[in-house]
């Protein structure tokens, strides 16, 4: 029993010491400098936005796909004509594409794309599939994405994702956000019904609060997570006609992952926070990550970590081929992928470490029984370094799992219950048996055959619970910092019972300006807040609306065409008040709303009308955006985005238009045409 506990001691010590010298590593590094990192709404407003692909992977998803992708529209909080979600699904899964007809119908950037083969063939195929299609679709359309972002059917995705890897593509290539597990409030009768979910909030919340951070801070390799994985354009680019992911792995984005930055593409981790209000009227603050539901049964738990350990460990690289100076890996990033190939063997050290526990407890009341660990001897001193590594680990998750989840659940996850901390023995025991069967597979050669789609089945939230992540006006107001928290509450109680609107309540009391109320309802709108000094003035629009009924409603017009007209008004004003202002009947064109301070729109109205009598100054570049919209190669929101941006960075409309992504090969194949 002795030699026993000195083995199994000396190897935990031995597989764990080199944590420690990581941590302390990066405490030096000052691997913390980007924890919490604060983006400014600012920042992420004002950077123009770019064609962004949202990429989904889809097999027998019919039960979530159609809520996850209508949660996303509505919720996400950029421009819809600056994202396309592309859905890869097989020709003989019939009920998820009758799911996503409809959806498509409606939505024109919602895209089916039906692979070649039937499936299911692999996650990777489905993925590589998708990515072909884009790079027609973008040929066929004259745009051209900076880059794609990686989603699963069951994802929901934070309002404010998409604004921050538009922000984040200007100096980075391979992007990861932090991915965080959807559990319950933990109360005393659902502790133990969700205790399988549970240990994945908590080894989510450690890797992705903490272990990521260091990891990227330190220059390790930061491995994708499946999800919330983000490639630019250049990255994108460097694989030419070969596929981006890979097909022969059970975890391709890890090793896609590996396979980048071996080729000089590091993948950036970043946690970021917003302030949002809570139904009390309380701040709290709210990371941007990607959220969803995962396994809440031991089994299917069991198979999706073996999936993961067998994909990592196992399949994704050779620790001789990583560690030999032929690599093109930093000694940091072969030390991470270390890490990442340990556990095939950490995880099994877990059974006999409880039967040993077990073993030394019943020994404390038996004395019958041979000492495993003698006082003062060296396996006692191991064991004793053993115990301190454990509980440094259980502070550190117990941190990272309450800045997540709150103190509630962070007490549910780490403190005793009764001796020992049960979702943390539980999610060992999940670990331990992943971990056996990974290596099952091993024996079985499953290494040389061709991976096969070993997919989890998921669940969707409902819609009462979906609100919990959608903006609301006060979030946008604390977003921003323009009020507290308490005096926001105070005004919606005054307002309560009233038809009076919350921007005008707070104009009236002088708590906000007109500048900020504007920024706040074209924030609440997923628009865009106009600077009107700086719009082309169009004479021609006069003698189309009703320059009282203008004034009345304080609405602008920005563009209008046969199908659509642009305005800017002052708050969200319905469209039938806005096609009360034409001169003649237009009730079936669509109309894009943009916000404007209230002052300025006015002014603008007697602009126009004041000289609706001289001759239009010409603007070619205004003609030439109007012409390309009315050929279809651009729409009206994204002519009055690149307005906007174009003036507050003192560019060209076009070049705008092509910084955004759109019309850029159009205005090469004109030019090699003329």
């Amino acid at each position: 029993m002795y030699i026993s506990g000195l083995i199994l001691a000396l190897t935990i010590v031995l597989f764990s010491i080199d944590d420690i010298i990581f941590d302390i590593i990066c405490l030096f590094k000052k691997a913390r400098k980007k924890a919490l990192l604060r983006v400014k709404v600012e920042e992420l407003n004002e950077c123009p936005p770019k064609m962004l692909a949202i990429v989904i992977a889809a097999w027998h998803e019919a039960e979530v796909i159609s809520h996850m992708i209508e949660n996303l529209l509505m919720s996400v909080q950029y421009p819809k004509s600056m994202y396309h979600v592309f859905i890869g699904v097989y020709p003989n899964d019939l009920e998820t594409r009758e799911a996503l007809e409809e959806i498509c119908v409606k939505h024109p950037n919602v895209h089916m794309v039906v692979n070649s083969k039937n499936g299911p063939t692999n996650k990777a195929d489905n993925a590589n599939n998708v990515i072909k299609y884009i790079q027609l679709y973008e040929k066929e359309n004259f745009i051209n994405f900076s880059g794609i972002n990686l989603h699963d059917a069951e994802d929901v995705i934070h309002p404010n994702e998409l604004k921050l890897i538009n922000l984040l593509f200007e100096k980075y290539d391979v992007i990861q956000i932090p991915v965080f597990p959807i559990i319950p409030m933990p109360k005393l009768k659902n502790i133990f019904k969700f205790m399988t979910s549970g240990t994945y909030a908590d080894e989510f919340a450690e890797n992705h609060y903490r272990t990521m951070l260091m990891r990227d801070s330190s220059g390790a390799f930061v491995p994708s997570a499946g999800t919330g994985f983000s490639i630019s354009r250049k990255a994108l680019d460097s694989f030419g006609e070969k596929d981006v992911f890979p097909e022969g792995s059970f975890t391709e984005d890890y090793k896609l992952s590996l396979h980048m930055a071996e080729n000089g593409f590091k993948n950036s981790f970043f946690l970021v926070e917003l302030l949002r209000v809570n139904q009390k009227g309380k701040t709290k603050r709210e990371f941007i990550a990607t959220r969803s539901l995962f396994p809440n049964t031991f089994w299917t738990a069991v198979k999706q970590k073996t999936r993961w350990t067998y994909g990592i460990a196992f399949q994704s690289f050779r620790l001789k081929n990583i560690l030999s100076k032929k690599s093109t890996l930093t000694t940091m990033e072969k030390y991470s992928t270390y890490k990442d190939w340990k556990v095939k063997y950490t995880n099994l050290l877990v059974f006999p470490s409880y039967l040993v526990f077990i073993y030394f407890l019943v020994s404390l009341f038996n004395p019958t029984l041979e000492t495993i660990y003698p006082i003062n001897s060296f396996s006692w001193y191991l064991a004793l370094g053993m115990s301190v590594l454990m509980m440094i680990r259980q502070v550190n998750r117990f941190i990272a799992v309450k800045a997540v989840y709150g103190i509630r659940s962070a007490c549910v996850a780490i403190l005793c219950l009764p001796i020992i901390p049960a979702r943390v023995v539980w999610g060992n025991i999940i670990n331990f048996t992943a971990t056996a069967r990974a290596w099952k597979q091993h024996y079985r050669g499953l290494k040389n055959k061709k991976s096969k789609w070993s997919k989890t089945d998921h669940d969707f939230l409902n819609k009462n619970t979906l609100k919990r992540y959608h903006r609301v006006f006060g979030d946008y107001l604390l977003e921003r910092n323009y009020i507290h928290a308490e005096t926001l509450q105070k005004c919606l109680d005054d307002i309560k019972n009233t038809e009076t609107r919350i921007g005008d309540y707070l104009l009236e009391k002088k708590l906000v300006t007109q500048e900020q109320i504007a920024e706040i309802v074209s924030d609440s709108l997923n628009t865009s807040c106009i600077e009107l000094n700086d719009w082309p003035m169009d004479n021609q629009l006069v003698k189309l609306f009703n320059k009282e009924m203008l004034l009345r409603y304080t609405v602008f017009p920005l563009l209008v065409s046969e199908k659509s007209l642009s305005v800017v008004c002052f708050t969200d004003i319905s469209e039938e008040e806005i096609k009360n202002c034409f001169i003649g009947d237009y009730s079936e064109i669509t109309i894009n709303k943009f916000i404007a301070v209230k002052d300025e729109i006015i002014t603008a109205i007697h602009d126009l009308y004041a000289n609706e009598d001289t001759i239009e100054k010409k603007n070619e570049d205004f003609d030439l955006t109007k012409n390309l919209m009315n050929s279809n190669l651009i729409t009206a929101e994204q002519i009055c985005l690149a307005i906007s941006h174009a003036a507050a960075k003192g560019s060209t409309i076009l070049n705008m238009l092509a910084e955004m992504g759109l019309c850029k090969s159009f205005y090469v194949e004109m030019n090699v045409a003329s």
